[in-house]
């Protein structure tokens, strides 16, 4: 099932929005990763809440630069918005998280 919803959304970013192939390769690489980690923790994208997306970055705090804590919050907050329009969710996890700030 995840699989099919990252090639949807890729497909989405690719036609919809428009983006380049280096922006595309970038936001399939992180939605994968946070895919990977759901799956981990046995949960789906849709029954996600916004503490397990916490969790998930505060995870990414200790391995990344905060410039690419950014971008992954970026690819987190476009992919649920991508589920909210498509119907997967009926509100988005992400509305509230914060960017880390940089130097």
């Amino acid at each position: 099932m995840t699989d099919s919803i990252l090639r949807r959304y890729i497909d989405y970013l690719t036609v919809e929005r428009g983006l380049a192939q280096n922006t595309l390769d970038a936001y399939r690489r992180d939605i994968a990763e946070f895919l990977a980690y759901l799956e981990e923790k046995e949960k789906a994208p849709q029954g996600v809440s916004r503490e397990e997306i916490r969790d998930y970055i505060q995870l990414l705090y200790s391995r990344l630069a905060p410039r690419s804590i950014t971008r992954r919050i970026s690819s987190l907050r476009s992919f649920f918005q991508f589920l909210l329009l498509d119907g997967y969710l009926e509100h988005d996890p992400t509305e509230t998280l914060e960017t880390p700030r940089n130097w």
